[in-house]
């Protein structure tokens, strides 16, 4: 059952600023709500594919190139492409994540990475 709740005119306004394009109030509400109460929760889920992350790090030094996609916790995703050229067997597969593309993840509201092998050709 919707609750009524009256607000001022400048948090709606400010409200209207926040919505990304026909998104109601009350979706604008949810998505902050969720992304507050996210932030504040565990580390993002990692997930490669390959799935062992030991195959994941053999792969991604041969074909040096993994798409990164990174699930925020308001629902939006950010796909990238990972030139890892310099990615050796001696590089911390994790401490380049959480240093790269995982930094400042509780900020940013940061639930999931998604890294996936891609060949450099397929790639571009």
């Amino acid at each position: 059952m919707a609750k009524t709740i009256e607000i001022s005119d400048t948090t709606y306004s400010q409200l209207e600023k926040l919505a990304s394009g026909f998104e109601s109030p009350d979706n604008v509400i949810q998505r902050l709500l969720l992304k507050t109460s996210t932030t504040l929760e565990s580390k993002p889920e990692l997930v490669f594919d390959p799935q062992d992350e030991r195959e994941f790090k053999k792969q991604l030094m041969l074909h040096k190139c993994a798409e990164v996609i990174i699930h925020k916790a308001d629902g939006s995703k950010n796909i990238s492409i990972w030139h890892a050229d310099r990615f050796s067997e001696n590089s911390n597969l994790r401490g380049n994540l959480w240093s790269g593309y995982l930094r400042g993840w509780k900020e940013a509201g940061i639930v999931k990475a998604e890294l996936k092998i891609k060949r450099k050709a397929d790639a571009y």
